[in-house]
């Protein structure tokens, strides 16, 4: 684990944008989050959600809502992060209950949260009216985005947010193992905010979860 003074100075870089600063500062913290995910989720669902998605999910919200965060020391963004990943579990089991009371015939992904929504409607912010000339107009420039990155990276994000793949199942479909299917979706979660970010997109006004 970085040490705390170098933890603190990641937390700097992460908020003037330098883009590997985030992603260290959660491998950090992930062993952490591991173990609340096993202890927080309840046994029903463990067959159906694993430890890890939870922490993937936290580490896509903490992608997503960085610029929220007002700590400054590595306690305050592990504490951050406990509370986005307890939330996570809470929309989990959420999640769970609802898909039993449909009886869709079907095994849903909870690692998801349930849905399989089109990609651009989960990664635009519901503070835009679906019909507003403005969310048509961002679903475009994430459409765009999207098209930029490297097919593996769409692949990940089309499996994970058009179809609700577990990250076991979209390991089978990229011919990878799990975490390494995981590692592929976190990173196209990373460059396509590099991209909506060049773009003129703020981070606020898109999510990619």
């Amino acid at each position: 684990m970085d040490a705390p003074a170098e933890l603190s100075d990641l937390i700097v870089a992460a908020r003037r944008g330098r883009p590997d600063a985030l992603g260290r500062i959660f491998e950090a913290a992930r062993a952490m989050l591991m173990e609340l995910a096993e202890r927080e989720l309840p046994p029903a669902l463990r067959a159906k959600l694993g430890a890890s998605d939870l922490v993937q999910e936290t580490a896509a919200d903490m992608q997503r809502d960085f610029a929220a965060f007002a700590g400054t020391t590595p306690e305050e963004c592990f504490a951050w992060l406990r509370a986005i990943l307890k939330h996570n579990v809470v929309d989990a089991v959420r999640g769970y209950q609802q898909s039993q009371k449909r009886d869709v015939g079907r095994e849903t992904s909870l690692a998801s949260r349930g849905t399989a929504r089109h990609v651009k409607t989960r990664l635009l912010s519901d503070r835009v009216p679906a019909d507003s000339a403005i969310r048509r107009e961002e679903a475009a420039v994430i459409e765009a985005a999207i098209e930029r990155l490297p097919e593996e990276y769409r692949r990940a994000l089309r499996l994970r947010y058009w179809l609700g793949m577990s990250f076991a199942d979209m390991a089978a479909e990229l011919d990878r193992s799990p975490n390494t299917a995981r590692m592929i979706w976190f990173r196209a979660v990373g460059q396509l905010q590099v991209e909506l970010r060049a773009a003129g997109l703020s981070p606020g006004s898109v999510s990619t979860v």
